[in-house]
């Protein structure tokens, strides 16, 4: 399901499995994305982003 928001943003609801493959997935979209729901994989995107984050700090 896709939807556009009022802002112009489009909400796009999708199964997906929740491992590696659907992180890489999300990652890839960039700033293009957020993960809603589940909060358990909106967690483990986040956890991603900060290592990365600080893979490039260092």
């Amino acid at each position: 399901m896709s939807a556009r928001h009022a802002s112009g943003q489009f909400l796009r609801a999708a199964h997906v499995e929740l491992g590696d493959t659907a992180i890489r997935d999300i990652l890839s979209l960039g700033q293009e994305a957020e993960v809603i729901t589940p909060e358990s994989l909106r967690q483990r995107v986040i956890a991603e982003i900060q290592k990365i984050g600080e893979a490039y700090a260092a």
